[in-house]
């Protein structure tokens, strides 16, 4: 005597079991299984993408690149200068700290303040007021940087902007 199969008794998982039979279940499984490893990249692309961990940064320093007075002096005081005051920080990975700089025209005519980059994986994505700009001669403003941390964990670390002035 032969043993039955087992049967399904729920209606619920006997019309799941129909929905996997034959050609367009063999199509429906392929079909969802699909979409669970696009999710699953998804969720792992966006893990890379948003980093984690933080950046320590034990502060900022300033390079301005620019040409000197009559004297042999820098136009724009100070032409480099390392920012600790406030530091360490630590800010999440990819996410942006500001930080000030006053600049000082020891020129006796204008200069402009055209560009400001980051180096390494840090980026300026931000100045105000917006670049360029001009300062006059023998005057001085302030000016907000806003910086991007990497999407890594790099432990430790100072920022390294290059301002150009004209």
């Amino acid at each position: 005597m032969t043993e039955d199969p087992p049967t399904i008794r729920s209606p619920i998982l006997r019309n799941r079991s129909l929905f996997f039979r034959g050609r367009q279940g063999r199509v429906r499984l392929a079909a969802i299984s699909g979409v669970v490893a696009l999710v699953a990249l998804a969720a792992f692309a966006l893990a890379v993408t948003v980093g984690s961990g933080s950046v320590v940064v034990r502060g900022v320093q300033f390079q301005l690149i620019e040409g000197t007075t009559t004297q042999g002096f820098p136009w724009i005081y100070p032409s480099l200068t390392n920012d600790t005051t406030g530091f360490p920080i630590s800010v999440p990975s990819g996410h942006t700290f500001t930080v000030t700089l006053l600049v000082i025209n020891d020129d006796n005519v204008n200069h402009t303040l055209v560009s400001a980059e980051a180096a390494g994986s840090f980026a300026v994505t931000g100045v105000d007021p917006n670049l360029p700009i001009g300062v006059e001669g023998h005057d001085d403003g302030t000016l907000f940087f806003t910086i991007q941390v990497p999407n890594a964990n790099l432990g430790s670390t100072m920022a390294f902007v290059t301002l150009m002035i004209e």
